[in-house]
C-alpha cells in the first residue's frame, strides 16, 4: 500500500502518530520509508546504494533522490568507501528514531494487509488494552510458517499473568496457540548489550503490534551507546 493511500483513506498520520509527527510524515515518500526501514534489524548497520536498490527490488536510480533527501535533512549519514558510498542511520538525530518508528508503523500495516489471520488476531490483542510493546516474531514473521506453527509474541513491559492468558486467548479464538514471552525494559536493555539470543532473534526479525516506540527507543539508546 502507497504512503499516499494510507494517508487519504484512513487519516493514518493522525491516527497512528499525532500531530507532532504529521508534518514529518507528509515529508515521507513511499521510498524514504522503505529504505528507512532496511535499518530495522540493525540500527548500526551500513548499505551501499545498489544494495538497497537489490532488497528493496528496484534500481538504484530510483533511489538517488530519496537517498540524497535523507542525507540532506540529516535521517542518515553517507561515508565514501572507494567508489562506492555507504549509507548508515543517524544515531546523532534523535529525529531519525522517529523515522524509525513512522517505518515500524507503515511495516505493520503491510504485513496485517497481507495476513488475515494475524489481522483478526491483533483486533482481539488490541481489545485487552495491553499498556507495554506486544512485538511478533519467529516463522510468523522469517515466512516459513506452517498449518502446524505456533505464534511467537515478545511482550516487553510489566504484565501479569490474566493478561497473558488473554493474550493467548486471542489465538485460541482461531485455532493457533501463542507463545508469549515477556521482559521487562531493563532486562531488555540488558538483553541487548549481553547479546541474549532471544532479545537478537527478536530485533532481527520482527513485527511491533502494539507499541513500537517502547522497544525502538529502547534499541536506539542501545545502538546510539555501542557505537
Amino acid at each position: 500500500m502507497r504512503l499516499n493511500q494510507a494517508l487519504e483513506t484512513n487519516q493514518y498520520a493522525y491516527k497512528c502518530f499525532g500531530n507532532k509527527f504529521y508534518h514529518m510524515v507528509e515529508k515521507i515518500t513511499n521510498w524514504k520509508i522503505r529504505i528507512v526501514s532496511l535499518f530495522r534489524a540493525n540500527y548500526g548497520g551500513s548499505f551501499y546504494m545498489r544494495e538497497m536498490a537489490k532488497m528493496l527490488g528496484t534500481t538504484h536510480v530510483t533511489l538517488i533522490p530519496h537517498l540524497r533527501d535523507l542525507t540532506k535533512d540529516k535521517m542518515l549519514v553517507s561515508k565514501l568507501n572507494g567508489r562506492s558510498r555507504g549509507y548508515s542511520l543517524n544515531l546523532d538525530n534523535i529525529l531519525a528514531k522517529d523515522y524509525v518508528i513512522i517505518a515500524e508503523k507503515f511495516q505493520t500495516n503491510e504485513y496485517l494487509e497481507k495476513t488475515f489471520l494475524m489481522r483478526r488476531i491483533y483486533v482481539e490483542i488490541f481489545k485487552i488494552s495491553l499498556e507495554g510493546s506486544v512485538v511478533l516474531f519467529g516463522s510468523y514473521v522469517k515466512g516459513y510458517k506452517t498449518e502446524e506453527s505456533d505464534i511467537d509474541m515478545l511482550y516487553l513491559g510489566d504484565i501479569d499473568e490474566t493478561l497473558m492468558e488473554q493474550m493467548r486467548g486471542a489465538g485460541r479464538l482461531y485455532g493457533k496457540q501463542i507463545n508469549v514471552k515477556k521482559t521487562r525494559l531493563k532486562a531488555f536493555e540488558a538483553g541487548l548489550r549481553s547479546g541474549d539470543a532471544l532479545v537478537k532473534e527478536v530485533v532481527k526479525d520482527h513485527i511491533i503490534l502494539q507499541d513500537p516506540d517502547l522497544f525502538v527507543n529502547a534499541v536506539w539508546r542501545y545502538y546510539a551507546k555501542a557505537r
